[in-house]
């Protein structure tokens, strides 16, 4: 709408006002007389201006039939009214599109919503809302929307299926009132994260207002009604509106929204504006007494100024709500992404002492004279006291932090040169192959060395140390599958490398660089070696982060509990043979570690939930403190001689992509921040997964969804493994809180099944055998190696079925019959081997080579498909005969967006191989360097 036709229809809506009502109707004949839409457009502000309740009902201002018919026309359903598979329990409200019931899903015995629309066809607006809404939410898989389930028609009137929220809407929540500003500011965050998501799908709210945020009981935030979304198409520009149409909701529409232009994802952005001033001022941004009045507010005011209504707020919230309300959509916000970033660091503790310095100064304005005097006085004394005070203690820097590397990608690692003037570091960028670089502090221009791709580990006298990919060399806790690495060394500026051992996963030179610690892969296990061949310190699971003390005595590192987990504590081993101290134990998520210069404490990076970790400290005695967090993941990687420090900031997250039968596109199966897939069932159209993240609780949680899109169903706590053949059962993995269990869930109605341990002190991974009746544990007993059991499902104790030290991995490795099992670790002459059962002997596994991880059996059993262990954003996945050991492509995995893919890991796929499912983890990361910590 141009801003001629804008003035052209506020002077004549103000004018209609002042008709009376028996009259009004002949006068807009005449006014409109050559503009029928014009007439339409007032008579739409008329009737929103009559309508009882606040100004915030759904503004249309685009012609005929945007007046509404009242919901009641359309008939209540009685509860037990079926709806194809929905059992209607009750209604649950009626509003201007139709009737919401709470309704029972008879095949998943679970509650959802079911919203109905009254009469379509004499309300085609309605249906094309309808389905446009049905369309957009259903593109939509992110916590922070409202998931949408299905779709369908019921006596020839359309209805769609949702998640069951419990809760209240933000509307409901605020009733007039202001909300504790760092709660606005959580809320607003997750508002954001949800937005992020859709305009990544293309779709634009563009109707978002305290209405359609709600807020469940647990406190999180869902976003609903995309009734007015807009799609945006590769063929439509992506801003693109109809020509004089006015959509959105009085009060919360941005400006260009209100002249009918182009909109974007920027108008989301103004509407979070809105939403968060109301939140903070306990009233409306530019509410006014009538609608043309509030949207010309819109266009011209501002609103009254945050800081004053509540002195109590920091001032970069008001800064960021101002940011927000900027008329011109260039001047906001770019992207809701952007918006969440600076919201997130609103919380932070130099952020929260801003506000009671701000109420201080405002109620020193409120102190009588004389109060005044007094105050000044006493602060003069005091500010005498700490100047004495200051004569006599040094206060400690304030840290600074500075943002080494801009690349979009990963950094796999970095350490300091001697000098301490100089950075080496490895790093992915832009989807390419890993390649280190040097960059000095003064300058930052990284400049490549010429070394062929591998991670590095530690820098001495002239020399890095360099861990090769040959064989699958892993980042983090060590796989039990897989030979490990090649350790070389190379010299500082470049050249070829000299290998030294292989089968090693981590290593460090000590400071004098005469002594080395390394990482083996052993049959089982893994052990830590000082030197070389004299073992310190053996483990069923895994050991990260190796790091030889200053004064080279002791050797710090993070014990990993179990095979493929991130679950950890800090330990320390005497190189004099005095044993292993486990400093500080019970983090869910640990990853870097680095010793302070006078080697009395060990930093490192952990959290207990989720994946945001922060800098700790440990002394010897096992004293621990907090030394710095950020609003991302940390990942410690080096510490200087000096105490500067070098630290990764990591968003890092692990998705799921595969394809449904039939379907030659892959689709995003993620569903929180770390999605692990687990087990795909035979026809291809459901997947078993894991979420890790914080969001799924302490003790991870347990889903299943179909792999055509539609929203999960959550079975239970625990890490999946495996899908019962019959796809009633998922097997749990409780190992977050000892002792670790099994747990049988029921992917229908029932009861969880708990599976007893016997002498199994760590459960590693469970599968099912082709019966169904029993499964295939891996595992160890206290002190020994890994090794396999069998167990029956219906609750046996679990016997063992090999020697130890025979482990296997992948999605099903036991072949169709039940009698061969593929085995991850060389055996019987070849790289792969296989056991057969029931005489438990090793047998050759044809065709097989050093880097092989077994996937599945064939439903034949004729085939065998492998992947590449050391897959990093590209797997090649093979299928091996059996019989002949003829080897054969039959797919490249690489995600469309490859930037900062560390490595694609689990890998699924049905017997027919028609589809297939593939976890891989991403990581971006920017590398900082921080001083003056303590």
């Amino acid at each position: 709408m141009d801003p001629e036709r804008w003035r052209r229809l506020s002077e004549l809506f103000a004018a209609a006002r002042e008709q009376p009502e028996a009259i009004r109707a002949g006068f807009l004949d005449r006014a409109c007389a050559d503009d029928g839409t014009l007439r339409a457009e007032v008579d739409a502000l008329l009737a929103q201006e009559a309508a009882t309740g606040p100004l915030d009902r759904e503004l249309t201002v685009a012609g005929a039939g945007a007046a509404e018919v009242p919901a009641d026309e359309l008939p209540l359903l009685a509860p037990g009214t079926r709806l194809g598979p929905y059992e209607v329990i009750g209604v649950l409200g009626s509003g201007g599109m139709g009737q919401v019931y709470r309704a029972r899903d008879t095949r998943l015995a679970r509650e959802v919503a079911i919203k109905r629309i009254r009469d379509p066809a004499a309300q085609p607006e309605l249906r094309r809302r309808f389905e446009q809404e049905a369309r957009a939410a259903g593109q939509l898989n992110h916590p922070n929307i409202l998931a949408i389930y299905d779709v369908g028609t019921h006596e020839g009137q359309p209805y769609l299926v949702s998640e069951l929220l419990t809760g209240e809407t933000l509307r409901q929540r605020m009733a007039g009132k202001t909300l504790p500003w760092r709660r606005v500011v959580e809320i607003a965050g997750e508002i954001c994260r949800g937005l992020a998501a859709a305009h990544a799908h293309g779709i634009v709210h563009r109707d978002l207002k305290p209405d359609n945020v709600f807020i469940t009981r647990d406190g999180r935030v869902k976003l609903l009604d995309f009734g007015l979304a807009k799609l945006q198409t590769a063929s439509e520009d992506a801003t693109h509106t109809a020509t004089g149409m006015v959509m959105g909701t009085v009060g919360y529409m941005a400006p260009e929204q209100v002249r009918g232009q182009a909109v974007d994802a920027r108008a989301d952005v103004f509407a979070v504006g809105t939403i968060l001033y109301e939140m903070l001022a306990g009233a409306a941004a530019f509410r006014r007494g009538t609608a043309v009045e509030t949207l010309a507010a819109i266009l011209n005011d501002e609103p009254p100024d945050l800081g004053e209504r509540r002195p109590d707020l920091p001032p970069a919230l008001v800064r960021v709500v101002r940011h927000c309300l900027e008329k011109s959509p260039e001047a906001r916000f770019q992207s809701a992404g952007d918006l969440a970033f600076q919201l997130a660091g609103l919380a932070a503790p130099s952020e929260s002492m801003a506000a009671p310095a701000v109420a201080g100064a405002a109620a020193r304005r409120r102190l009588p004279a004389r109060a005044v005097l007094a105050a000044a006085l006493a602060a003069l004394l005091a500010g005498a006291a700490g100047w004495l005070l200051a004569l006599r203690l040094h206060s400690p820097p304030v840290p600074t932090f500075r943002q080494l590397t801009y690349g979009h990608g990963s950094i796999d690692a970095a350490r300091f040169a001697r000098d301490g003037a100089t950075v080496f570091y490895s790093a992915e960028w832009e989807g390419g192959p890993e390649q280190t670089f040097s960059m000095r502090l003064d300058t930052l221009h990284p400049q490549p060395i010429a070394l062929p791709p591998g991670r590095l580990l530690a820098v001495a006298r002239g020399e890095l140390m360099m861990l090769l990919p040959r064989g699958g060399a892993q980042d983090g806790p060590a796989y039990l599958g897989g030979g490990g690495g090649v350790l070389a060394s190379a010299p500082l500026e470049g050249g070829a490398p000299r290998e030294l051992l292989e089968g090693i996963t981590d290593a460090d030179w000590s400071p004098e660089g005469d002594r080395l610690a390394v990482v083996r892969r052993t049959t089982g296990g893994t052990q830590l070696e000082l030197p070389i061949g004299h073992v310190l310190y053996r483990s069923a699971g895994g050991i990260g982060s190796v790091r030889i003390a200053p004064d080279g005595n002791r050797v710090a590192f993070i014990a990993y509990r179990v095979v493929d987990d991130t679950r950890g504590a800090v330990a320390v081993a005497d190189a004099d043979g005095g044993g292993v101290h486990v400093l500080s134990p019970g983090w869910g998520d640990i990853a870097g570690l680095a010793w302070v210069p006078d080697g009395d404490e060990i930093w490192f990076t952990a959290s207990h939930t989720g994946f945001l970790r922060a800098l700790h400290a440990v002394d010897l005695r096992g004293n621990e403190r907090v030394v710095a967090s950020t609003t991302g993941t940390m990942e410690l990687e080096d510490i200087a001689h000096d105490g500067r420090v070098l630290f990764a900031h990591v968003h890092r997250r692990s998705e799921a992509r595969g394809t449904t039968p039939g379907d030659a596109h892959e689709r995003d199966l993620s569903w929180f921040d770390w999605t692990h897939a687990n087990d795909l069932s035979a026809d291809g159209r459901q997947v078993l997964f894991t979420e890790e993240g914080s969001e799924a609780g302490p003790q991870m949680a347990v889903y299943l969804r179909s792999t055509s899109g539609y929203p999960s169903v959550r079975l239970g706590e625990g890490h999946a493994t495996a899908l019962s053949p019959d796809g009633r059962w998922a097997i749990a993995h409780l190992r977050v809180v000892p002792p670790p269990r099994l747990v049988l869930l029921p992917t229908g109605p029932g009861a969880p099944r708990p599976l007893p341990r016997g002498s199994i002190a760590e459960l590693h991974w469970a599968w099912w055998f082709p019966d169904g009746r029993r499964l295939l544990v891996m595992g160890n007993e206290a002190g020994r190696p890994a090794r396999l059991f069998v167990q029956d499902a219906n609750g046996g104790l679990p016997a063992p079925l090999a020697a130890e030290g025979i482990t296997t991995t992948g999605q099903d490795p036991i072949s169709p019959d039940g009698r061969q099992i593929a085995l991850d670790q060389p055996g019987a002459g070849t790289a792969l081997a296989r056991l057969l059962l029931p005489q438990g002997t090793l047998a050759p596994l044809a065709g097989t080579m050093p880097g092989d991880e077994p996937i599945r059996w064939s439903a034949d059993g004729r085939w065998i498909y492998l992947k590449a262990r050391a897959a990093d954003a590209t797997a090649a996945v093979v299928r091996v005969d059996v019989a002949s050991g003829r080897r054969e492509p039959w797919k490249e995995l690489r995600p469309a967006d490859s930037a900062g893919v560390e490595d694609i890991g689990d890998t699924l796929l049905t017997p027919d191989g028609a589809s297939y499912v593939y976890t891989y983890h991403r990581s971006l990361t920017d590398l900082y360097l921080a001083e003056g910590l303590r």
